[in-house]
């Protein structure tokens, strides 16, 4: 193996994938792989040596013929500060993007990444979206891994306040979740379940 790219797709042959997307600029490589509504992009350096970001998700089809997509608020990054190195951030462009996210292509960073592919290729995660009254206020991530499961949750934010955080923010967004959490408030309160299927179905 020379570079990440010629490794992953490597590590994710034999999968019957229902579209592949590639960009590349000047500096930087992207790649996507769709697979029964589970989704992994790449975000490499044009020597392909470097991962900038990588991350995965639920998408839905909204135009099947133009390959058109939606996408899940939440999305799985690899971090190597974490335990199991995924984090899961909502979702946004800048966002997964930092130090920690990336890793320079060696044997030894081959099995890190590896251990963070796996858990996408072989296991998948359940997101838990909660609605209170007509606003989604957080997410709860119950994630297997070989052995174990960890267990996640995110407080959403708009879009605003993820780019431009005022003081108080995350605040009331504390205080407004321990109110929809409550007892009195079940009947105005909904829990939609998204389930993000791992993408090794057909291996030859």
């Amino acid at each position: 193996m020379k570079d990440w790219l010629e490794h992953i797709d490597k590590k994710l042959e034999g999968i019957a994938f229902d579209n592949i997307e590639l960009s590349q600029t000047d500096h930087y490589i992207y790649k996507s792989y769709y697979k029964n509504g589970t989704y992994l992009t790449l975000d490499l350096t044009n020597n392909k040596t470097r991962v900038r970001k990588i991350e995965c998700g639920k998408y839905w089809w909204t135009n099947e013929e133009v390959k058109d997509y939606e996408y899940s608020s939440i999305k799985a990054v690899f971090d190597k500060r974490k335990e199991y190195l995924i984090d899961f951030l909502q979702v946004s462009f800048e966002s997964g993007y930092g130090e920690q996210h990336e890793l320079d292509f060696s044997e030894p960073n081959i099995i890190t990444l590896n251990s963070f592919l796996n858990i996408l290729i072989n296991f998948g995660w359940t997101e838990s979206h909660y609605k209170y009254q007509d606003d989604y206020y957080k997410v709860q991530i119950e994630c297997p891994t070989a052995g174990s499961f960890f267990n996640m949750e995110i407080i959403l934010m708009n879009t605003a306040e993820q780019d431009l955080p005022m003081f108080g923010d995350k605040a009331e967004k504390k205080i407004r979740t321990w109110w929809a959490d409550l007892t009195i408030n079940d009947s105005k309160r909904k829990i939609e379940k998204v389930v993000v299927r791992p993408i090794k179905t057909t291996i030859t």
